[in-house]
Formats: C-alpha cells, structure tokens, sequence
C-alpha cells in the first residue's frame, strides 16, 4: 500500500501522461473489460502508459491483455456506461494492486480541466 503522497503523486503523472499521449490503456480479453472489486465497489482500471498495464496484468490480470484506447473514444464511449453502472475509475493500478479509486464525475472533472 503507497502513501497518500505517493497516491497522489502517480495521480499527477497519470494526468500528465494522458495529457501528452491522448489516450489510456486498459486490459482486456475474450469476456470484456478487466474490472476488480477494489474499497469503494467495482472499479475499471486505467493506466497512462503501456508498461505499467503489462505489469498489473502479469501480476492480478494473467488473462487479459493490454490495450489503448484514445481518451477521447474512452471519455465518449466508456465513461457514461461506467458513470451509469456506478463503476469507480482505478488509476495507474500497481501490480501491488496499490490504487487511486475515483467517481466517474470526479475522474471527467480532473481530465476536463488538466487534460481537455
């Protein structure tokens, strides 16, 4: 488990990663979209870079594999049917499972005015 500063700080990177990259990568396989029941419910992980991603998966996901999705597509297509099933965003995962659950709304917010 990280600290809040080092919970914080992967944040920061994530923003800054996905501002510069315009995309996210999430895992998946033949059934869907990889998704955990982490604190605050079901969460749908995200990662800004591919590696790390590799890592969680290798670690918690060893079924799924790794795939980039644009933010915008992500932000247009994925992020209302989450938003709808109450389903948290899990950003930057560790594959020490170490995480940042957040509400869809709160993770829109942080992209509109960091990334957008």
């Amino acid at each position: 488990m990280d600290t809040p500063t080092e919970a914080n700080a992967r944040f920061a990177t994530f923003m800054t990663e996905v501002k510069d990259s315009r995309c996210v990568w999430v895992l998946r396989n033949e059934e869907g979209y990889a998704r955990w029941s982490g604190d605050d419910g079901v969460c749908f992980p995200v990662w800004a870079r591919r590696e790390m991603a590799e890592r969680a998966a290798a670690a918690s996901f060893p079924d799924y594999r790794t795939e980039e999705i644009a933010l915008d597509i992500f932000r247009r297509s994925l992020l209302p049917s989450l938003r709808d099933t109450e389903i948290w965003i899990d950003v930057n995962l560790t594959e020490d499972m170490c995480d940042i659950e957040i509400p869809c709304d709160e993770f829109e917010r942080e992209i509109s005015s960091r990334v957008a």
